[in-house]
C-alpha cells in the first residue's frame, strides 16, 4: 500500500510537471508548418476587415493539440491522487469517473487517425501510418535506464535511491535448482501499480519528445508501450530511426510481429510500399481491423475474427449453466467484438455500421449454424443458427418452458436475462451516422472559395476605397498597399492553422452518432406505470428492447413485469451478471 501510494504521488506531480513543459511556448512542435510572421501580417491586412481570421482555438491545429494533451500525453499517469477511472475494457463513463478508460483514449485515437487520412486525402496529400510497441516493455525495463532518467528530469538522489532499492530487489529462483543463489533482479518493473506506470511514462517521455524535437513535427502517440504515429513518409522514416537509436540506449526492443508500416496515397497514386528501407513493413492491425492501403479504411481482418470464433466455441460449449453461456455470450461474443472492431463515428461512415452487422452475422452463422457446434453440455441445440435460438432451446431442454425472445432481453430489474443484442444497438445508430464521409471535403472546398470570393470583393469594393482617402504619409508606411488581392493559393496556404470551415469538418468527422430517440407507446406507458422508470432508468437500448418485445410481453405476462416485483433475487442476479466469465484453458 505504501509503495502504491508513493507512486501515485510521484504519477500526479509528473505529469503535472512534464504537461506544463510540454505547454511552454517552442517546445513541442507543432504537426503543420508554422505561419510566417510575413504571412501573419499579410492575412491581417487582407483578410482582417472580413473576419475570415480564425481564432487560434478554432483551427484544426488547436484540435491536435488539445486532444494530444488532454487524452494522449502521459496517458497512463494519474492526474489526481483520488482519480476513479474505469477499467481498459470500459467502452462508456461510469458515474464517478474522472477520465476516459484506455479504451475509450484508444477508439478517439482510432477516429483521430481516420480523420487524418480524409482530410490528407482531401487536401491531395500522402500520409504514411506506423505503428509499434516495445517487446516485454514492463519486465525488460532496464532499472539503470529508468534511475538515469529520473535523475535528468531532476529527482533528488535521495529518491533515485529510493526507487533503485525498490526495484533492485533480491530474488532467487528455487524452480532452477533445489539450492538456489540470490541474484539481484536488474530489469523489470511491478505489474500493473502506479509505480510501474510512473517509470515507464518516464522513459517513454524522453522518446517523445525526442521523435518531436529531432522530426521538427511528428507526434508520437503512445498508449503506455503501444505507438502510433502518422505524417509524410520522410518525417515517418527520420521518426522511425529516432526510435530504433532510442531503443538501443534504453536497453529496449521492439515486438516486430506488432511493427508495421503503411503508405496512404493521394487520389490518382498507385499505393507501393514505403521506398524507404529503413521503413518496417507489413500490415497495420488493431483488434478485428487491418488498415487497407488503398482506401485509408479500417476494414475486418476476417483471418482475426475467425480465430476468436475458434477460440469462442470450446468456451461456450464448457458453460455448466444457462445464466454462465448467457454471460460469456454477453462479454466474449458482444462486448469483446465491439471493443476490437472500433466504435463508430462519422469518420468511419456508414460502411463501417454495415461492416460490423456482416461480421457480427457471420459469428453467429459459424458458431451456432456449422456442424461443428451440433451440441453443448446442456442439450442438443439442433437447428438453432443465431444465439436467441441457441438459449430458448436451452431453456426448452433443461426445463421444459418456450420462454419468448423478450425474456431473453428484457432489463434484470424486469425479470429478464439482458441478453445483449448488437443488431439493436447498431440499428438506432444507423440513419444517425454520415453515409459518405470524404463528401464533407468537397463541401469544404466550394466553401472555401466563396468565403475567398466574398473576401476578395470586400477587400476591392471597400477596403481599398476607404484606404485611399488616408494621406500619403499613412500610405507610405503601409507596405502591401500597392499589391492586389492575395491569390487563391496564397488564401490556402495554411490551412490546417488558419481556417475555420475545415476546423469544423474535422470536429464532425470526429463526432459519434447519437442513438435513436425511442418514444413510449401509450400500451408501453400504461404497462410501465412509474413515468421515472422510462425517463430515469432505462437506457436508450433498453428502451428499444422493451418496446420491441413489448406486445408479447404484456399479453404473456400482463404487464412488463416478467417477475413481480419484490419476488426477483436481484442481488443474486446482479453477482451472477458482474462477476468475471472465467476464460477456460
Amino acid at each position: 500500500m505504501l509503495l502504491r501510494y508513493i507512486g501515485m504521488k510521484w504519477s500526479v506531480h509528473l505529469k503535472a510537471a512534464l504537461a506544463t513543459f510540454q505547454s511552454s511556448p517552442n517546445v513541442w512542435k507543432s504537426y503543420s508548418i508554422p505561419v510566417s510572421a510575413l504571412d501573419i501580417e499579410r492575412r491581417l491586412y487582407f483578410l482582417g476587415p472580413t473576419r475570415l481570421i480564425a481564432q487560434p482555438e478554432l483551427t484544426v491545429e488547436s484540435i491536435r493539440a488539445k486532444h494530444f494533451r488532454e487524452e494522449v500525453f502521459l496517458e497512463q499517469l494519474a492526474e489526481r491522487v483520488d482519480e476513479q477511472r474505469g477499467s481498459y475494457g470500459d467502452d462508456v463513463n461510469e458515474v464517478g469517473d474522472t477520465r476516459k478508460s484506455s479504451l475509450q483514449v484508444t477508439q478517439s485515437l482510432l477516429h483521430t487517425l481516420r480523420t487524418e487520412m480524409i482530410i490528407k486525402k482531401g487536401l491531395c496529400q500522402d500520409i504514411t501510418v506506423l505503428r509499434t510497441d516495445f517487446s516485454s516493455f514492463g519486465p525488460s525495463l532496464p532499472h539503470l535506464t529508468i534511475t538515469t532518467v529520473l535523475e535528468a528530469l531532476g529527482m533528488s538522489d535521495k529518491w533515485v535511491e529510493f526507487f533503485r532499492r525498490t526495484l533492485e530487489a533480491p530474488v532467487k529462483f528455487i524452480e532452477d535448482c533445489p539450492d538456489p543463489i540470490v541474484q539481484i533482479r536488474r530489469r523489470g518493473t511491478l505489474p500493473s501499480s502506479p509505480m510501474s506506470d510512473f517509470m515507464a511514462e518516464a522513459v517513454l517521455f524522453c522518446l517523445d519528445f525526442t521523435v518531436n524535437k529531432e522530426t521538427s513535427c511528428a507526434r508520437m502517440y503512445h498508449l503506455h508501450d503501444n505507438i502510433w504515429l502518422w505524417g509524410s513518409e520522410k518525417s515517418c522514416t527520420k521518426a522511425w530511426d529516432v526510435m530504433i537509436n532510442n531503443a538501443k540506449l534504453t536497453g529496449l526492443g521492439f515486438n516486430r510481429e506488432k511493427t508495421s508500416c503503411v503508405e496512404i496515397a493521394k487520389p490518382g497514386d498507385v499505393v507501393v510500399p514505403p521506398n524507404y528501407s529503413s521503413l518496417p513493413e507489413g500490415d497495420i492491425t488493431w483488434g478485428f481491423l487491418k488498415l487497407d492501403g488503398s482506401s485509408g479504411r479500417f476494414i475486418v481482418d476476417q483471418n482475426l475474427v475467425n480465430k476468436h470464433v475458434k477460440e469462442l466455441r470450446p468456451q461456450l460449449e464448457a458453460c455448466k449453466s444457462v445464466i454462465d453461456y448467457l454471460q460469456a455470450w454477453n462479454v466474449y461474443g458482444v462486448l469483446f467484438f465491439v471493443n476490437n472492431i472500433g466504435q463508430p463515428a462519422n469518420c468511419f461512415g456508414v460502411a463501417h455500421v454495415q461492416m460490423m452487422l456482416e461480421t457480427f452475422h457471420g459469428i453467429q452463422s459459424q458458431l451456432f449454424g456449422s456442424k461443428d457446434h451440433s451440441a453443448d453440455t446442456l442439450a442438443d441445440i439442433g437447428a438453432a443458427n443465431d444465439i436467441t435460438s441457441v438459449l430458448q432451446q436451452m431453456i426448452l431442454s433443461r426445463f421444459g418452458v418456450k420462454v419468448p425472445e423478450g425474456y431473453l432481453y428484457f432489463p434484470t430489474f424486469l425479470g429478464g436475462l439482458d441478453l445483449k443484442n448488437l443488431f439493436v444497438t447498431l440499428g438506432m445508430i444507423h440513419d444517425n451516422i454520415e453515409f459518405n464521409p470524404d463528401a464533407f471535403m468537397r463541401s469544404f472546398f466550394k466553401e472555401e472559395r466563396a468565403d475567398y470570393e466574398r473576401a476578395k470583393k470586400f477587400f476591392e469594393t471597400v477596403t481599398v476605397p476607404l484606404r485611399a482617402q488616408q494621406s500619403k504619409e499613412v500610405l507610405e508606411k503601409d507596405r502591401f498597399s500597392h499589391e492586389p488581392f492575395m491569390n487563391f493559393a496564397e488564401y490556402t496556404r495554411y490551412r490546417e492553422q488558419t481556417s475555420t470551415p475545415l476546423y469544423r469538418v474535422y470536429k464532425r468527422l470526429m463526432r459519434e452518432p447519437a442513438e435513436q430517440v425511442v418514444l413510449k407507446t401509450p400500451e408501453v406507458n400504461r404497462a410501465l406505470g412509474d413515468r421515472n422508470v422510462w425517463e430515469e432508468v432505462l437506457s436508450a437500448y433498453e428502451k428499444r428492447v422493451v418496446e420491441m418485445h413489448a406486445d408479447d410481453i404484456i399479453s404473456r405476462f400482463g404487464g412488463l413485469h416478467i417477475v413481480q416485483k419484490g419476488w426477483l433475487p436481484t442481488g443474486m442476479v446482479s453477482m451472477f451478471r458482474e462477476s468475471r466469465f472465467q476464460w477456460k484453458d
